[in-house]
């Protein structure tokens, strides 16, 4: 039995040390590096052309080396907005999960979802892991309501994972979880860490097309550091935020050292929590300092986010509420009061 997420991500990243990680990439032998560069010159075309063993080693330490330089927030999530084709089904990624305290392992899933009703749905696509940003292995799936997930176990030498990847729920959300773990030689040992990640809920989008929900909830604030907005009709599930004419908010909902915004979204989640507030933003290119975001629903309770990462990338706040509808939320370069 697949197991319901125990709770938030409490997305607390462990620093590497680079001192010990960094030195330890450079003594893994260059034919480790030349065999993770045959896999990814198996799929070329996934990649974008050719590689090198050297170039595989030298991304993969650039990574790992930014990574050590920040503290950012666990593992990150590209969530692109699913995209309707003529005939109603929904393209959705690709949505692409790195993998805690092991920036260079990521894991992507995309696909097309196509619903008939409430169990007449399917959803097929492709699974990836990429080592260093290139493609090293990857699969197809298909989901439907008689078989609603699949594990995959791919083992490229110095990268592992151990993935579930399903449709859970009565939200049919996507799902994914399990670990990945890294090795610096074929006979040292694994160090693994566990991901858990919501990337959409198709019932939500079903709904939002019944409904003709408009895209935007638009807010009125003034633009700029240490400031807030607030919207009389409210930011619903399925909605973006706009501020004034924004809807991109990057220069709007703005902080020190180019921490910003670029989206607000809400949305339904599965699992404990069952709703989240998705904001794709980076903090300040400072190594201490944060970019601090409250958002107050209509039950009175705030519901808060610290960017510290200056890496853009999308966050997530998981909660629970009666009434799940927002007209007002604050950014400030400093903790925020409550309202």
């Amino acid at each position: 039995m697949i197991p319901e997420q125990s709770g938030r991500w409490d997305r607390e990243e462990i620093p590497m040390t680079a001192s010990v990680t960094e030195n330890a990439l450079r003594e893994v032998p260059l034919d480790s590096w030349n065999r993770l560069a045959e896999m990814a010159n198996a799929l070329a075309d996934e990649n974008g052309g050719a590689t090198t063993g050297e170039q595989i080693k030298d991304d993969y330490i650039n990574i790992t080396e930014e990574a050590s330089a920040r503290s950012g927030d666990g593992f990150l999530v590209g969530l692109p907005s699913p995209q309707a084709l003529p005939n109603g089904d929904l393209v959705v990624g690709p949505y692409e999960v790195q993998v805690p305290d092991i920036p260079a392992v990521t894991i992507v899933v995309e696909g097309t979802y196509h619903s008939g009703g409430p169990n007449d749905w399917y959803l097929k696509g492709t699974a990836k892991l990429k080592v260093a940003g290139k493609t090293v292995w990857t699969t197809e799936y298909h989901f439907s309501a008689l078989q609603r997930y699949a594990s995959f176990h791919p083992d490229v030498l110095l990268a592992k994972a151990d993935v579930t990847v399903g449709v859970f729920g009565s939200n049919n959300c996507l799902r994914i979880f399990g670990q990945g773990c890294y090795r610096y030689t074929p006979m040292s040992s694994w160090t693994c860490s566990e991901f858990d990640e919501t990337l959409l809920c198709f019932a939500q989008q079903e709904v939002m097309a019944q409904a003709a929900v408009e895209p935007f909830a638009v807010f009125q604030g003034e633009c700029g550091a240490n400031s807030g907005a607030t919207s009389e009709q409210g930011l619903k599930i399925g909605q973006q935020v706009q501020v004034g004419d924004e809807t991109d908010l990057s220069s709007c909902v703005v902080g020190n050292n180019q921490a910003c915004v670029y989206s607000i979204r809400l949305i339904v989640n599965s699992g404990v929590y069952g709703y989240a507030i998705q904001v794709d933003g980076q903090g300040p290119r400072t190594l201490v300092g944060s970019f601090y975001l409250a958002f107050k629903d209509d039950t009175g309770a705030i519901y808060k986010l610290n960017l510290t990462s200056s890496t853009r990338s999308t966050h997530t706040v998981k909660f629970n509420t009666a009434k799940p509808i927002f007209h007002s939320f604050k950014w400030s370069n400093g903790p925020i009061p409550k309202w």
